[in-house]
């Protein structure tokens, strides 16, 4: 994150963050929860009430610095991945599984866009919402707990509020909840959608994607998921395969509900397609991929050991000669 950061730590503001990063008055914070949340009506109509209150925050704290602005991302997305190395830990027998599949959703080319472009601070805010959501989960499933349950459903309600790119979401806390006793929770958890978007259709007056949307947008997305990994597209795609193929039982589970989660992320692209929305499927599809290297690097056979090493070191070597394509162009727009 430093790295793809320092380039662009002290430029200014770029593009919709010179009229969406300042402070809201309380008449235009309480209008975003009965209609579009933009008060200039620039931006696409939504029901994100809390972005506006989010805007206020950053720019209360930091004023118009954007330099302390950016950084905060940073200590912002830092913190949310780590919660999702703690959040997929139960899954994997080493830590270390996880967090290699963090740093090689960094790797992507859109890395630098989330840290350069202010009004993008949304995105780790949307990953802190999710990774907490599911630690709360996790915990209060284990220990029967009322209050972090309902702590979790806040985390979720929280997401949908902040973008409609947490929607698809929804459906992970709803495979935690499995067994008899937790589908409560998991209903709940549902009832999340069809109220979310009964609120956006009572209270935003657009034009919902209609199925042609939903046919080409999403697989767009995915291309550029892929695309958004230089060079490391093939080793990820092996390293899934080999998880596939080596893995036994339940060791499965995490790979396939990660590669589940990749185009279900990318629904929110048959509205639009751009670099920006894939933090989510870059996300699970390198999740899926270190999951996919768990039953190499742990097996006894020197072959497999040997490979899990080959693939390791394509992927990273890949990943730094891929390069921070769009630093330039944050650099040039700023």
């Amino acid at each position: 994150l430093l790295i793809a950061g320092l380039p662009v730590l002290g430029k200014g503001l770029t593009w919709d963050s010179l009229h969406l990063l300042r402070p809201y008055d309380s008449g235009e914070l309480l209008a975003a929860w009965s209609g579009p949340w933009d008060p200039d009506g620039i931006e696409r109509p939504s029901y994100r009430l809390l972005l506006p209150i989010f805007f206020t925050l950053l720019h209360g704290v930091f004023g118009d610095r954007p330099s302390l602005q950016r950084c905060f991302v940073i200590v912002l997305t830092s913190l949310s991945l780590l919660m999702l190395v703690e959040a997929a830990r139960p899954y994997v027998r080493r830590w270390t599984i996880p967090a290699v599949g963090i740093v090689l959703a960094l790797l992507s080319n859109a890395t630098p866009v989330y840290v350069g472009w202010l009004t993008e601070a949304f995105r780790p805010l949307q990953l802190f919402w999710f990774a907490g959501c599911i630690l709360l989960l996790q915990r209060g499933l284990a220990r029967r707990s009322i209050p972090l349950l309902s702590l979790a459903l806040l985390a979720q309600a929280a997401g949908l509020l902040t973008r409609e790119e947490n929607l698809p979401l929804v459906l992970f806390p709803v495979v935690l909840c499995r067994g008899r006793r937790a589908w409560p929770m998991a209903a709940l958890f549902l009832a999340q959608v069809p109220i979310y978007l009964l609120l956006r259709r009572a209270f935003i007056e657009e034009s919902l994607p209609g199925i042609a949307d939903f046919l080409r947008g999403p697989p767009e997305l995915l291309l550029a998921t892929l695309k958004s990994y230089p060079l490391t597209g093939l080793p990820i795609l092996l390293a899934i395969a080999a998880g596939l193929l080596l893995a036994r039982g339940r060791e499965r589970l995490p790979i396939c509900l990660a590669l589940v989660m990749v185009p279900l992320a990318c629904l929110p692209g048959a509205a639009m397609v751009r670099i920006d929305l894939v933090l989510f499927p870059s996300l699970f599809l390198c999740l899926a991929a270190a999951f996919g290297l768990e039953p190499l690097v742990v097996s006894k056979r020197i072959a497999a050991r040997a490979a899990a090493f080959v693939l390791l070191a394509a992927l990273a070597l890949f990943g730094i000669a891929g390069g921070w394509k769009r630093v330039a162009q944050l650099d040039d727009l700023a």
